[in-house]
């Protein structure tokens, strides 16, 4: 785990979207991330997410960079799909802790392409995250 300089930690307020991401089953925490954080590579991610003043970590999948399948999107977008809340969270400021990388951004041909390989990426996303076997959300070491 956290090879090649992943495990970087991401800070940032949780904004409103375009809501596709709800629209499409895989509804997304789009972060407002501060222009002097240091920022991983665009591609997807498996993460944790930490919602303070909760103490746990919780399963994520992100999406970091620009959205090739939809035009309208513009800027370097940080989206987080957390795989097991249900509720908004708009304002909070959450910590993102990346552990590994699954793939580059793609354009997709269409939105059930789409929905296809983010299903997929969320399955690998849980099956890498569920072999960190301790994560400390006060610390950056797991």
């Amino acid at each position: 785990m956290c090879a090649d300089a992943m495990c970087l930690t991401l800070e940032g307020v949780v904004t409103s979207g375009h809501g596709r991401g709800r629209i499409l089953g895989f509804p997304t925490a789009n972060l407002a991330i501060s222009v002097d954080s240091d920022t991983p590579v665009d591609g997807i991610y498996a993460c944790f997410v930490n919602i303070p003043p909760e103490p746990i970590m919780r399963p994520a999948t992100m999406s970091v960079g620009y959205n090739p399948t939809f035009h309208d999107v513009v800027g370097r977008q940080y989206e987080v799909f957390i795989h097991d809340l249900d509720r908004n969270i708009y304002g909070d400021r959450v910590r993102v802790k990346i552990v590994e990388r699954l793939r580059d951004i793609i354009a997709f041909p269409n939105v059930e392409a789409l929905v296809e390989q983010s299903a997929r990426d969320i399955e690998m996303s849980q099956e890498i995250l569920a072999l960190v076997t301790h994560f400390d959300p006060a610390s950056d070491d797991f």
